[in-house]
């Protein structure tokens, strides 16, 4: 359902949470914890920092972190930020932009279902994972 970019960065996500908030993580490190490949998770935690979901360092002691408002981000925020097409206006059938004036076959169920789905995803923060209840914080 998710395209992989997604999966790969709600990973990358959940376990840069895992780590204490002062800490930047290697993309190394983060790539082998999500089975992602390096250089395909470097683009995506590029892409997640001009979206200010992390913040990005460079150096030898560099690394990634999420950025200060952790408690906010929700896994629609990251699909949004990925242009994932769970939440993306692009058309079920690959006809475009299609509309209500102008419908493809699957238009308005495929409409309803983004709707539920980004509602759902805005309920889901990052840093309320169940993973993470025993964290610090």
């Amino acid at each position: 359902m998710l395209e992989s970019t997604t999966k790969y960065a709600l990973k990358a996500l959940l376990f840069l949470a895992s780590k204490p908030d002062d800490r930047y993580v290697r993309v190394e490190e983060i790539s082998a914890e999500a089975g992602a490949p390096g250089p395909y998770l470097s683009k995506i935690m590029k892409t997640l920092a001009i979206k200010g979901l992390v913040l990005a360092k460079r150096g030898s002691m560099g690394g990634v972190k999420l950025a200060p408002r952790i408690q906010e981000i929700t896994f629609y925020d990251v699909c949004v930020a990925l242009d994932d097409p769970i939440v993306g206006v692009g058309c079920m059938l690959g006809n475009g932009l299609c509309n209500k004036n102008n419908p493809c076959q699957f238009h308005h169920q495929w409409t309803k279902m983004k709707q539920e789905v980004a509602q759902h995803f805005s309920q889901f923060k990052i840093s309320a994972h169940p993973l993470l209840s025993n964290r610090d914080k």
